[in-house]
């Protein structure tokens, strides 16, 4: 297979990086090896190394030595709970095993008091984080992650029983699955930032969180990708973007690699505006925060063009998987347009370059076409009866 050209991507701001990088990479390595967050000798040497403190380092680079810690262990433990239960596991073709499986993580996450499962690691290391997270921050912060990491099991579950989502729900399946809204979310956690509930739920805000988390997962689409094609490990359920936006365009991976750094440059535009409104009157809390998610988004971009994980085959195979991928601070796409996908087209409602006249939707609008969409969806169902077998009774 030939090598995948990356395009540059958008990112006009600049990252950072905390100091501390080797120093918390060696306590995630070795947090992960006291849980065995693996489950074979070649995953524990891709899992096992040093590198998980350069991702917490870039994108927290604000916050006490243990909250980076925590977030550190926790990026580990995505990555780890991604691989073994959701993309390359011997349990990843098993659907029903990992929607059980992370329903029990969920519900240990809700309730760190008692073990759910005694003899489950995924779930006792999540709420060994929780645990030490409200040792080190506010009850707010710590129900708003937990929050988030329940609607990332949602997603998985979702994902782990759909198969070839069509653009827009693999869009926003992508929001929800992989720790897309939680690490985001762990920003104000990690930096202590004490945001006000009225402002953490301002649209612009959420819409602006959104976006945070839209870059970097759409910017691990383009690093993954040509690693999962080269080691034959893509998601054979189809809910990887690239693979969607070829679905839905029937077009070439090369098209659907353009098309989607384009949608990336409309939206970081988008972010680029609401940040501009924002910080004429915000808060010093809300001009933190905004600041944080700026941490989070560029630092894990620099992140996944330096580290091995996707720009090498595998630990012992130096095989390149990709070229380009540069940072740039030119967009490829000016448009004010919004992104042609319905499930996040909301953003666009808040856009400052936006006439205020626009007609807002409402759910009204559209009742006559979803009744009769309805009705047609249910006349093509096979009815759900019970039928009794012979010598069985009705309970």
């Amino acid at each position: 297979m030939s090598i995948i050209t990356l395009p540059n991507i958008y990112c006009p701001f600049t990252h950072i990086q905390h100091p501390k990088a080797e120093q918390f990479g060696q306590s995630t390595a070795d947090w992960l090896q006291h849980w065995e967050l693996y489950w074979d000798d070649k995953q524990r040497q891709r899992m096992i190394r040093p590198g998980w403190g350069l991702l917490a380092s870039l994108a927290y680079p604000k916050g006490t030595d243990e909250l980076i810690q925590i977030a550190s262990d926790w990026m580990a433990w995505a990555f780890a709970y991604d691989d073994e239960w959701c993309d390359e596991g011997p349990v990843t073709k098993k659907p029903e095993t990992i929607m059980i499986a992370s329903a029990r993580m969920s519900r240990a996450l809700e309730c760190p008091e008692y073990p759910v499962d005694p003899n489950d690691r995924y779930s006792l290391s999540m709420q060994e984080l929780r645990i030490r997270l409200e040792q080190h921050a506010t009850p707010i912060q710590v129900n708003r992650v937990v929050e988030a990491q329940k609607g990332y099991f949602m997603g998985e579950i979702v994902k782990a029983g759909c198969m070839y989502p069509e653009l827009s729900e693999c869009t926003f399946l992508r929001l929800t699955g992989g720790g897309g809204m939680l690490f985001p979310t762990l920003t104000h956690a990690v930096a202590g930032i004490d945001i006000h509930q009225d402002d953490f739920i301002d649209r612009r805000i959420v819409a602006m969180t959104e976006m945070a988390a839209t870059f970097v997962l759409w910017e691990n689409e383009f690093f993954s990708y040509a690693k999962e094609s080269m080691r034959d490990s893509l998601d054979t359920r189809g809910n990887n973007m690239i693979d969607a936006i070829r679905r839905h365009f029937g077009c070439s991976t090369h098209d659907a690699l353009t098309w989607l750094n384009s949608m990336h440059d409309r939206i970081m535009g988008l972010f680029v505006r609401l940040r501009e409104q924002l910080l004429q009157n915000a808060s010093p809390e809300v001009e933190r925060y905004i600041q944080a998610l700026i941490h989070y988004q560029t630092g894990v971009l620099e992140w996944h063009r330096r580290d091995e994980r996707y720009r090498v085959l595998s630990p012992g195979d130096s095989t390149p998987c990709y070229k380009g991928g540069h940072s740039t601070d030119q967009p490829h796409d000016q448009s004010f347009d919004p992104v042609p996908i319905p499930s996040i087209q909301w953003w666009w409602d808040y856009d400052p370059a936006r006439s205020s006249s626009v007609h807002r939707f409402h759910p009204n609008d559209h009742v006559v076409a979803a009744r009769k969409a309805g009705r047609e969806f249910n006349a093509c169902q096979e009815p759900y009866t019970y039928k009794k077998q012979q010598g069985q009774e009705l309970q």
